[in-house]
């Protein structure tokens, strides 16, 4: 309860976004989901994409592919390179999603577009493999 009093007393969603990045950077993952979960709600792209892996990896919150789905892709829609990568790798790996590779290669290549070097090793990984 402590956290949404918190929470509520921010008054930009930099700065609810802040407090969670900063929680999130040491670690404390739990403590920063409120603030991330808020900045995502009020429409901060990185707070998207932040919560979105968060859901991924089940950090702070129980690991939830659906809901990593949902903010990743609201996440890269928005532009986030980050999350058109993330998105990418999901759906090449079908890890918390059913595995669709051109969906994979679409963000993957968006990603990529955007000078993303994970993204374009991602790519070459992929589609040399499957001509093997």
């Amino acid at each position: 309860m402590a956290s949404l009093t918190v929470v509520g007393a921010c008054s930009t969603v930099d700065g609810v976004y802040s407090k969670g990045i900063d929680a999130y950077a040491k670690k404390n993952y739990a403590e920063a989901v409120p603030f991330i979960r808020q900045a995502a709600e009020r429409g901060h792209v990185d707070g998207m994409s932040i919560l979105g892996a968060m859901c991924l990896f089940g950090r702070g919150v129980s690991a939830n592919g659906k809901q990593a789905e949902y903010w990743l892709l609201k996440a890269a829609r928005a532009g986030s390179v980050d999350a058109q990568s993330i998105v990418g790798i999901m759906y090449a790996t079908g890890q918390g999603v059913a595995r669709n590779l051109p969906e994979a290669k679409k963000w993957l290549e968006r990603a990529s577009q955007e000078g993303d070097k994970h993204a374009k090793e991602m790519l070459t990984l992929i589609w040399d493999s499957a001509r093997r």
